[in-house]
This record gives C-alpha cells, structure tokens and sequence, in this order.
C-alpha cells in the first residue's frame, strides 16, 4: 500500500483505515503463519511414525534369521553326536538359507537408500538379452523351490541400454517375489519384445494373481504381499527396489493380472537415444 503525503494533516478517517488495514495485513500473516506451523507439525508426526513403524518392520525383519541362526548353530554345537547326518545337514541348509536372506536385505536397504536419494551410478551400455537372461537363469536356478521358470527368447537379436547389474537384481527380486507368493509347480515365464525405441520385459506366472485392491500399493517401500504359502518372510523391498531401478533407467513398470490365472509385472527400459534425451545427467550422478 501506497500513502502519499501531500503535506496536509491525515484526518481521523485515513488513520482508521491505515491501522484497520494495518491490523488485516497482521491477522492473514499470523495465519499464514500458524498454517505453516500446523503443516511443519503433521509432516514431523508423519515422519515420527514412518520411523517408527520403519523400525518395526527392520527389527521384526533382523530378528527373525538372527534368531533361527543362533538356536540353529547351538542346537548343532550341543547336541552335534545325537542327531543325525541328514538333520545336520538340513539344519546347516536353513542357517545357510537364512543367513543369506539377512545379507539380501541389509543390501537391498542399502541399494534403495542409494537409489532414492540419487547417489545411485547407473552405467549404462548395450547388452545382449541373451546374455542377461542366461545369467538371470544360473542365478535363479538353484532357488525355484519346486517352480518352473521359461524364458521365452525374441527371434531377433536385440540388445537394451542398462546397467546390466542393476537390471539382472529386477528380474531376481520378480522371480524371487512369484516363487514366494505362489504354491509349488507354479510356471513362471519371462519374455521380452521391442516396443518403439524401448525393449519391454514381462516376468508372469500362473499362481493365483495379486488382489486388485493391492495393485497400487505393491510396489511401496516395506508394504509386503501376505499370503498362506509363504515359507518365507517378505521384507516389502524387492518390489520397490525393483521400481526405483527401472525407474534410474528412464523406464516405468507395472503389475496387472493375466489371463493364464496369476500376475504379471512389466516393465521398460528405453534405448540409448531416448535415455540420453530424458536423463541427460544420468551417468554424471554420484
């Protein structure tokens, strides 16, 4: 607001309206202000409960295998010359298994907080999916846990612009994520085709599906699908890992229920001329 002074005495009614307006100007600031505060107020008591509920879900997450480690190995220390051979053995396959599942987790904390924050190096290059897929297969093959997994190979050569690392980790966590949510003899199928300057991957199965009102949640930090046939714990990070990967790549994925009676999870990685157009700074990230 502008006064002029024009050198003459301001009367009693510009007075009130200078401090009427002066005391408006002074009510919307104090509840801007108190608005402001409100808002700082729920996003700590928002962050108060992440943490917490964060902290539970790590807690119940690392206590679990440490716990079965531990009565696994002083069951086998104190009673090693009463049990037998294929009980020792079977005990040392479940500490082995359980030790394994704990070093995936504290891996793939660390790899999300990387990804998330942006610290993440995606270095990326041309692969051939042939290539990939026979490493994703010599990885998985040992873990199916009575599934079947096909890999349904383009008749075209091609090859996808990725970090070939971060990339074999999504198709792991997809096959790791049907076997643990589906009943034995599941089929579980990866494929992939060009799509534009894209290459788009399909990891489906038959077990059952995702319930619809799930859909949008499963690829959330920590949220964990629950089912009856698990055997195993889920830590709610596989999916949402898998998320932020495809998504350092310039790509989106999704999950959706198929027709052979189970889910399928899609996802795109773009080409090189593309990645360079969206994500220019991609490879300059540390």
């Amino acid at each position: 607001m502008i006064v002029e002074d024009t050198g003459v005495e301001d009367n009693e009614d510009d007075e009130a309206y200078l401090e009427n307006s002066l005391r408006e100007i002074e009510i919307v600031l104090d509840n801007h202000r108190i608005s402001d505060q409100r808002q700082e107020t729920r996003i700590q008591f928002e962050n108060e409960k992440f943490k917490t509920s964060l902290l539970r879900s790590l807690s119940h997450d690392i206590r679990t295998p440490l716990t079965m480690i531990q009565s696994g190995s002083d069951f086998l220390n104190t009673s090693f010359s009463a049990i037998g051979e294929e009980e020792k053995r079977s005990i040392i396959r479940d500490i082995y298994q359980e030790s394994c599942d704990l070093t995936v987790f504290v891996e793939s904390l660390l790899e999300l907080s990387r990804l998330q924050e942006g610290r993440k190096l995606v270095n990326r290059q041309e692969e051939m999916t042939d290539d990939l897929c026979l490493e994703i297969n010599r990885r998985v093959r040992n873990h199916l846990q009575g599934h079947t997994l096909t890999i349904r190979h383009n008749e075209e050569v091609m090859t996808v612009y990725c970090d070939s690392r971060l990339l074999i980790q999504v198709f792991v966590n997809l096959i790791d994520n049907a076997i643990k949510h589906t009943p034995n003899g599941t089929e579980i199928e990866l494929s992939y085709y060009p799509e534009g300057d894209s290459v788009v991957f399909e990891v489906s199965d038959n077990g059952g599906g995702v319930r619809e009102d799930l859909m949008d949640k499963i690829f959330g930090d920590f949220y964990s699908l629950t089912s009856k046939l698990d055997r195993r714990r889920s830590t709610g990070l596989g999916l949402s890992i898998c998320k932020a990967i495809v998504e350092a790549h310039g790509g989106e994925i999704s999950a959706f229920n198929n027709s052979k009676g189970g889910a399928t999870f899609r996802f795109s990685i773009p080409g090189k001329e593309m990645a360079n157009r969206e994500q220019p700074d991609s490879n300059h990230r540390g």
